[in-house]
């Protein structure tokens, strides 16, 4: 019994619950609120008669609004769950929002207003239920799935749309999702009781930094970010316009997606044996040969071995990245972190911008595909230049 002056004590999630607040976020935040416009696109553009130069600035859009949503969550002030709250609230808006318009402006709106929620959803969910340092690593892969499995689940959805439904259907029928996936959140993602004790600072001076590795990695980010949205974005779209190819269009996004959601946790356990430096250029080798291969001929069946190579790859660039950056500046993971972050999202606004201009102007997506593998190509060159400079600097 509880007297006047007491409060019943607040109920913890439970470490199952949490987990499936985080990936349920993630669901939301990336497979629905950022990424399920690319198997929504051709329908979109089928019956708007939206052009390729326009589709490829909504995508930037939601981009830059990602990129300056990110930026945002290192100055916020205030309870962290309020701010997650209303970042739920926005994605779910903003995504139902997509089906009451054709406006292209008031799309651009929406689409500036969910990328600002994917990244607030993204950094504080994540914050929030990885700061438990306890098995972080293993917990991390979980937490990370939910972003391959929000990208299959939205790529299952359109495929499974009925005809009479079309693009607006897709965006409500989504937003009833993403609604239930709120819930879910709202449930498991909660700040711990007890957050973990900060350790006593040691006098042990930290390894020295590598800032020309690090200028590489950067580079290599930046081109990274501006090579894989290109698939990312319009993957979809250019297999429907290929008579050989149209059926198996919904069906590359659930692959991706699929793809995606153990990726994380299998190129940690490879990183661990092959070192992070190399994991990483495997991942972008494999990556720009899934961009490029479905300009290259082949049908269907190099179609669907890109999307396996995209999805496989994409959320693996991210982690492996951030990894070497706390290696290559011991001391300064925080500042290395935002400034490759900012250099990603430039990379990911130009990407489809470029990309949709060259494919309007020339009738196919052949040269972006090409010229995004191209890059995605030379980011894998850079790595291995940074592991030289890296291995030159210990070497001194």
């Amino acid at each position: 019994m509880i007297d006047g002056n007491q409060h019943p004590a607040k109920v913890e999630p439970s470490p199952a619950l949490r987990l499936a607040g985080g990936a349920a976020t993630l669901m939301l935040a990336m497979g629905i609120g950022r990424f399920a416009y690319t198997p929504i696109l051709p329908l979109m553009q089928a019956d708007t008669g939206l052009g390729d130069a326009a589709a490829g600035t909504l995508a930037a859009v939601n981009y830059l609004g990602y990129l300056l949503g990110a930026i945002g969550c290192g100055h916020i002030h205030g309870s962290r769950m309020a701010w997650l709250r209303a970042s739920l609230a926005a994605s779910l808006i903003s995504t139902a929002g997509m089906a009451l318009t054709t406006d292209v402006i008031a799309w651009g709106t929406l689409r500036l207003i969910s990328g600002l929620a994917s990244a607030g959803l993204f950094i504080l969910a994540t914050a929030i239920v990885l700061e438990d340092t306890h098995g972080a690593a293993r917990r991390a892969g979980w937490h990370y799935a939910g972003v391959g499995l929000g990208i299959a689940l939205s790529g299952v959805v359109v495929m499974n749309l009925p005809p009479n439904l079309s693009w607006r259907g897709a965006w409500l029928v989504l937003g009833a999702i993403a609604a239930a996936l709120a819930l879910l959140a709202w449930a498991g993602v909660r700040p711990a009781a007890h957050p973990p004790t900060t350790v006593a600072p040691t006098t042990i001076a930290p390894p020295a930094s590598r800032p020309d590795a690090l200028m590489r990695m950067a580079a290599a980010y930046f081109l990274e970010g501006a090579g894989y949205i290109v698939s990312a974005t319009f993957l979809v779209a250019i297999l429907k316009r290929d008579p050989a190819t149209a059926a198996i269009a919904p069906w590359s996004w659930v692959l991706v997606g699929l793809a995606a959601a153990p990726s994380s946790l299998l190129w940690t356990a490879i990183s661990r044996r092959t070192g992070l430096f190399t994991a990483l250029v495997a991942v972008y080798v494999l990556q720009a040969i899934g961009i490029a291969l479905p300009a290259l001929g082949g049908g269907g069946a190099a179609a669907l071995a890109g999307a396996v190579l995209l999805g496989g790859t994409f959320i693996a660039a991210v982690s492996l990245t951030f990894g070497l950056a706390g290696q290559l500046a011991p001391g300064r993971t925080q500042q290395s972190t935002a400034r490759l972050t900012a250099l990603y999202g430039v990379g990911q606004i130009a990407g489809p911008l470029v990309a949709g201009v060259v494919a309007e102007r020339t009738g196919s997506f052949a040269w972006p595909l090409v010229g995004a593998g191209l890059l995605v190509a030379m980011a894998a060159a850079l790595v291995l230049a940074a592991a030289s400079s890296a291995r030159g600097d210990r070497k001194r």
